[in-house]
């Protein structure tokens, strides 16, 4: 336990006194030197412990410690539920988006698949299409022609 601080001054004021140390005081009594040498090391554990006093107040009391430390671990807590949560809710999204996107890739799959059959099926026809271009203009041609009637009647007749 630490001296009161008016004792621990006197103690001071006493010691540093050259007349005081314990080698001058053995020449006078020994019980007087020995009696010195445990009021300087008295004063150095009062040193000690008031130094220790000093640190422990700058580092605050315990208790308060334990709250500071109480509450940085909830806030701790909070900030890694909102982190757990945003992860949560990013992972569902990402789940969501590759859905999506398979989707969306099978459907492009088959409508390339109907782009190409339509494809082939327009290149089928072409050669069609260029023959009908050519015999129509010459029915046309044929519908105002008198003979053209006349070959389909007979046509017809028999």
């Amino acid at each position: 336990k630490p001296l009161p601080g008016w004792l621990a001054e006197v103690l001071q004021s006493f010691l540093l006194s050259p007349d005081c140390h314990s080698s001058t005081l053995w020449s006078m009594s020994p019980a007087a030197s020995r009696l010195s040498q445990w009021l300087r090391g008295r004063l150095e554990c009062h040193r000690v412990l008031m130094r220790m006093e000093d640190d422990r107040q700058s580092m605050g009391d315990l208790s308060t410690q334990l709250i500071e430390v109480t509450s940085a671990v909830k806030s701790a807590e909070a900030e890694l539920k909102r982190a757990e949560e945003t992860l949560e809710r990013l992972q569902a999204a990402h789940a969501e988006t590759v859905q999506k996107r398979q989707l969306l890739l099978r459907t492009e799959s088959g409508l390339q698949r109907q782009s190409a059959r339509a494809t082939r099926v327009l290149e089928i026809a072409a050669p069609r299409r260029r023959e009908c271009e050519v015999v129509v203009p010459m029915l046309r041609d044929a519908e105002e022609s008198p003979e053209q009637w006349g070959a389909i009647l007979t046509i017809g007749v028999l």
